[in-house]
């Protein structure tokens, strides 16, 4: 089912282009999106370009390698009947989870020196780095919770969110839902036999796995599912027993945020230490994640691998189960 607001589509071979990307490399790093826009003024699109050869990565800046962006555009116009839709890029060491207001600049440039009438825009983040922002989010969730990363180079999960701008010159993105059109778009073998686009084709996108990928989601439809999910009623409820007392326990407040995969609690242990805790709504209720956030919340620590998951309980009391277990683990 479609998204009733904005939304953006993309092929899965796409979305996994640009995770292994952006997951390969700790500064910033991006590049453009091409397709076509639908009758409903939807961005549709086939293709995702990495950065050219020449382009630049910083900590908190990327700037694409513009010769190779003019080469990549007529070929794929002239020979694939694609257009420019915009770009995309990480915000690894930013902590941003939307476009910067030098980002906004940049639509706006580019929109004038192009006339166009709508542009898109992905930002992609390292969810391992900003694990407890996207717990804490109150207007943009995240669609899931990753795997742990794998260790291999290239596979770390990453985060993204999709933005339009319509009209792009008043440069006020747009948060939106992103759908998945399933497998390989028609035009990525397109993209590794052309001798300038092969240079994206060095490293096949089957290689991340799209267990690794978490979709930002509007507040829209997050606002929807809720309504809709008679569960949360009753994790709502034990939320409402258990945030007292573990409030009067560590004599500090606690944190509760909703999500699209279930509920978050964020909980203060003393010595600048946090636990995040992240349960799923879907009956029997599971437990997703244990982190402990350390001082700053600059050290983040998985814990889930470490608390005995079979022994837990069914039903709510599954949060006060997952405290006592984490407490445990950060007291051995």
């Amino acid at each position: 089912m479609r998204p009733s607001g904005p939304y953006f589509s993309i092929f899965e071979s796409e979305l996994r282009v640009i995770a292994l990307e952006a997951s390969s490399r700790t500064d910033e790093t991006g590049g453009d999106l091409f397709g076509l826009w639908s009758a409903g003024g939807r961005p549709v699109a086939f293709l995702a370009v990495g950065p050219g050869p020449n382009a630049v990565h910083e900590r908190a800046h990327f700037g694409q390698d513009v010769s190779f962006l003019s080469s990549v555009a007529e070929v794929l116009q002239d020979e694939c009947g694609l257009q420019y839709l915009g770009d995309w890029h990480s915000h690894h060491q930013l902590g941003l989870y939307e476009p910067s207001l030098g980002d906004r600049e940049h639509v706006r440039r580019i929109t004038e020196r192009n006339a166009f009438d709508s542009m898109a825009e992905l930002i992609v983040t390292h969810f391992a780095a900003d694990t407890l922002q996207s717990l804490k989010t109150d207007d943009y969730s995240a669609r899931g919770v990753p795997r742990s990363p794998s260790g291999q180079r290239g596979h770390t999960p990453v985060r993204i969110g999709s933005f339009i701008y319509s009209p792009a010159s008043a440069g006020r993105p747009v948060p939106c839902d992103i759908v998945v059109l399933p497998g390989e778009s028609p035009f990525r073998q397109h993209v590794a036999r052309h001798p300038i686009l092969a240079y994206h084709a060095r490293r096949p996108w089957q290689s991340f796995p799209m267990s690794n990928v978490s979709l930002a989601m509007s507040s829209a439809s997050r606002s929807a599912l809720a309504a809709a999910s008679p569960e949360r009623a009753t994790i709502q409820k034990a939320l409402a027993k258990l945030i007292p007392r573990l409030e009067k326990k560590h004599g500090s407040p606690v944190e509760a945020y909703e999500k699209e995969f279930g509920y978050v609690i964020i909980i203060p242990t003393g010595s600048g230490t946090k636990l995040g805790i992240a349960i799923g709504v879907t009956l029997p209720y599971q437990l997703l994640a244990v982190y402990c956030l350390g001082e700053g919340c600059e050290r983040i620590s998985d814990l889930s691998s470490r608390i005995p998951v079979r022994e837990a309980p069914l039903g709510p009391r599954l949060f006060e189960w997952a405290c006592k277990q984490a407490n445990a683990v950060l007291n051995t």
